[in-house]
């Protein structure tokens, strides 16, 4: 019912992550025991899908038409940077290689991007190329606060992942007696998972939903080591 309900919103990125979360999380905590669940969940999201695009015009142009245009597949005419999410990647790409080592500063993309020398790329809607970010958490970083930030960032991210996947498999013992962190763990993997479009790191609630989530891995661990 979950993965129904979010995917006939037509929210393409929401349902796909929905889909992953839950997959994740029975594979992990069932392992290969819950494998036709995984593929029953799998087969209700594209059976829900195909459904959908067939019976509405609105999600097919959703579902189906915004997504081959956005990235650029199934048309001769166009690639992923002539959508308005490309050109923002390339223009984010660009503004970071001009500013490699501190970025332009924080929350500048919105005003870098409209200099005249980032209105040469090839893109048929390079005059789309503003935003308030450039909707990716990593090239967003990159742009705005550099290689420094990314190292930064990096390490706050592999650090939690550390503790909250490998190291359970390392040391099992840990997390004998707390399974808790496994939903907390494929939340927060999901919602740094670079090859995605998503909202800005710096001016939305995803910083505080993701550091909420490594707040909590890192008290679960804390009071496992207690226990």
């Amino acid at each position: 019912f979950l993965v129904f309900g979010v995917v006939i919103t037509g929210e393409k990125v929401s349902s796909v992550l929905t889909i992953v979360s839950i997959s994740l999380f029975l594979l992990i905590n069932y392992g290969l025991k819950k494998l036709a669940v995984i593929f029953f969940i799998i087969l209700t999201m594209f059976s829900t899908f195909t459904v959908l695009v067939f019976s509405s015009e609105t999600y097919k142009d959703r579902i189906w038409t915004e997504t081959t245009r956005t990235l650029g597949i199934f048309n001769e005419n166009r690639n992923f940077f002539d959508s308005e999410h490309g050109v923002m990647f390339l223009t984010a790409f660009s503004i970071w290689k001009d500013y490699k080592y501190f970025g332009s500063g924080l929350k500048t993309f919105r005003e870098v991007c409209k200099d005249d020398k980032y209105s040469n790329f090839e893109s048929l809607v390079i005059t789309e190329r503003c935003s308030t970010h450039p909707h990716n958490f990593y090239l967003e970083i990159l742009s705005e606060i550099g290689l420094l930030g990314m190292l930064i960032v990096s390490f706050i991210f592999l650090f939690v992942l550390y503790i909250a996947i490998f190291k359970k498999y390392i040391d099992e013992s840990l997390f004998q007696n707390n399974n808790y962190i496994s939903p907390f763990a494929i939340m927060f993997l999901i919602e740094i998972f670079p090859i995605k479009f998503s909202g800005s790191f710096f001016t939305t609630g995803n910083s505080t939903y993701i550091f909420f989530i490594i707040a909590v891995i890192l008290g679960l661990y804390q009071k496992q080591q207690l226990n």
